[in-house]
């Protein structure tokens, strides 16, 4: 016996429907809640009144329950709790009990927790494989969602997990773009600045074509590898939150390629490599 009311308990309706109970001096709200919970719930009595409002005839109430999780959340699990959900509430709430165009086949390339990395606005709802690709095969292919990457899901945990997931306002990053594997002209200028902004409390990203012993100095400063790779490139930039500013070294990688950093273009500051020249003359 469970002793906990139902969510869509309704407590009026429940003596409504069993005058019985009325007859027999059952008429507050504690009073009906104590008879479902001590008797009730025992011998089956309804507490929806479903010839009020008749289900539609294709209502799927595992399908109800799949397209909204917060509903199973929230301790909705039964056919009962789902069919009387509908009726006190999903009809007013205009809640969909049905899918068009469900994709009855994931892609072979499917990877639940890529989805979500690249998803965290629906990572929340549907936090498990199961849920996960539900949501992509009901709603998620039609809105080109993207689930798969060139790299690992683990390699791409280890990029997020340098990260304090920080509000925006309180953790934006500088993301520093070195392309040139030399520790002379415009690279050193890049490190220098880098090192510059994390020593004053700036949060710093380096992402480095190569490592060398130079970081070893700079704890303050996380570094990351991308090997003068476009795509890879996009993928680690894609992986860090609230990005403030791009500082680069060369125009070269990012420009030949300006359709897969468009995202990033308005707000990326290039460094030619005479940077350092210009230094040493001034």
């Amino acid at each position: 016996m469970n002793d906990k009311l139902p969510l869509d308990f309704d407590w009026r309706t429940y003596l409504a429907i069993h005058t019985d109970l009325t007859q027999n001096g059952i008429s507050t709200q504690e009073q009906a809640e104590t008879h479902y919970l001590n008797h009730g719930q025992i011998e089956g009595r309804k507490y929806i009144d479903h010839n009020k409002n008749n289900l539609p005839a294709d209502f799927d109430w595992q399908l109800y329950l799949d397209m909204h999780i917060d509903l199973r959340n929230g301790g909705i699990t039964t056919k009962q709790q789902a069919e009387n959900h509908y009726i006190r509430y999903g009809i007013k709430e205009k809640r969909q009990y049905h899918v068009d165009d469900v994709l009855e086949t994931l892609p072979a390339n499917f990877d639940w927790r890529i989805y979500l990395l690249f998803n965290p606005d629906i990572a929340k709802l549907y936090p498990d494989k199961e849920s996960a690709e539900k949501q992509y095969r009901f709603y998620g292919h039609k809105e080109s969602r993207k689930f798969e990457s060139i790299l690992t899901y683990e390699k791409l945990v280890a990029f997020k997990n340098h990260q304090s997931f920080k509000s925006p306002d309180d953790n934006n990053y500088t993301v520093f773009v070195n392309h040139q594997s030399s520790l002379s002209g415009a690279p050193i200028f890049l490190q220098d600045l880098a090192n510059y902004m994390a020593n004053n409390s700036n949060s710093v990203i380096f992402i480095d074509c190569f490592p060398n012993e130079y970081y070893d100095l700079h704890p303050d400063i996380k570094i990351y590898y991308h090997f003068d790779d476009a795509v890879l490139l996009k993928h680690i930039l894609d992986s860090i939150s609230f990005i403030d500013y791009v500082y680069s070294n060369s125009e070269s990688l990012i420009l030949k390629n300006l359709d897969m950093f468009d995202d990033y273009l308005y707000k990326t500051i290039f460094h030619l490599h005479e940077c350092k020249e210009e230094i040493e003359n001034n």
